[in-house]
């Protein structure tokens, strides 16, 4: 805070903060209130997720100028079962670089291919299931572990690929279900990655089949609008936002949340029909490209922040 007073020289017109319910949010609203200048937050609300339904941390949000909702459904929620007006809540989604997904392989990566370098030589023919995010609950990745047992019923030629930090929770049942015949699990933490942009996940992400993340704790779901500028279908819970960002049977399938058998047939029918898989991650990809790109996104940002700060 003693930072931010001291460099007002830097002329700040506006605050905007992201990420409910962590501590960032009460310091841009003290400097925004001692330095009068309007206060803006994207809080990413999990209104699935019990943790983000503390009423106290509500009231703190509320008292931002602006809040920006990433769906339709999560305005509708703060609007509702929050009381927050519903002139003070903006809607814009997020974005995705695009043209650095879409052209994996063809510009970024030409001689790097994620299958030759982590599946048995034997098996590079093999299916791919992807899931990127925090490797628990929430996200839906303890599921898709308990699901695999009911996948290898009725094919045995898949790989399930893990990006994302790990939990114990994560790692205890991961243990258990590599000890079935026929588990063949990947699984790569933050510590075995470059960054955001690892050429591992990136080729991961153009070589999958499936993108998988069943979770119930997402506002929006960046990954599905990687999977999508990839080429890929996606799987999501029929939960939280995630309805609204995938269309069900035209971009992608919607399973119950927490339900591996509903999972598992899900991604049996699109592992078993080549041509579905193309078509949900075609319309997909068509989409991200017309509506989610981060060009596109950064221009409604900066219109927002414009009328604000004029008016």
């Amino acid at each position: 805070i003693d930072y931010f007073l001291q460099k007002q020289e830097l002329n700040y017109d506006l605050i905007h903060t992201t990420f409910f319910p962590y501590f960032n949010l009460l310091i841009s609203l003290i400097i925004g209130n001692l330095i009068n200048i309007p206060k803006i937050c994207t809080p990413f609300f999990h209104f699935s997720n019990p943790r983000y339904l503390d009423r106290e941390l509500v009231e703190a949000l509320k008292k931002f100028d602006i809040i920006i909702a990433c769906t339709n459904i999560e305005k509708k929620i703060l609007t509702k079962k929050f009381k927050i007006p519903t002139d003070k809540i903006k809607v814009i989604p997020m974005g995705v670089d695009y043209k650095r997904f879409e052209r994996i392989h063809k510009v970024s990566f030409k001689n790097f291919y994620f299958k030759q370098n982590f599946f048995d030589k034997k098996e590079i023919n093999y299916k791919l299931v992807l899931f990127c995010g925090n490797k628990n609950y929430e996200k839906g990745a303890i599921s898709i572990l308990k699901t695999i047992p009911y996948i290898l019923e009725k094919t045995k030629k898949v790989y399930f690929v893990f990006f994302g930090p790990s939990t114990k929770a994560f790692n205890h049942e991961s243990s258990k279900i590599k000890k079935l015949k026929g588990v063949r699990i990947i699984n790569f933490t933050p510590d075995n990655l470059t960054g955001y942009f690892d050429k591992k996940k990136l080729t991961a992400f153009k070589e999958a089949d499936i993108y998988l993340m069943p979770s119930r704790s997402d506002a929006f779901g960046i990954s599905f609008l990687e999977a999508w500028a990839a080429g890929k279908p996606v799987i999501g819970a029929r939960i939280g936002a995630t309805p609204e960002v995938i269309e069900e049977n035209v971009d992608g399938l919607l399973v119950d949340f927490d339900n591996p058998k509903d999972i598992a047939q899900k991604v049996i029918l699109l592992l078993k029909n080549k041509k579905l898989r193309k078509n949900l991650g075609s319309t997909g990809q068509l989409k991200v490209s017309q509506k989610y790109t981060w060009d596109l996104i950064s221009r409604k940002t900066h219109l927002m922040y414009q009328n604000i700060i004029n008016n």
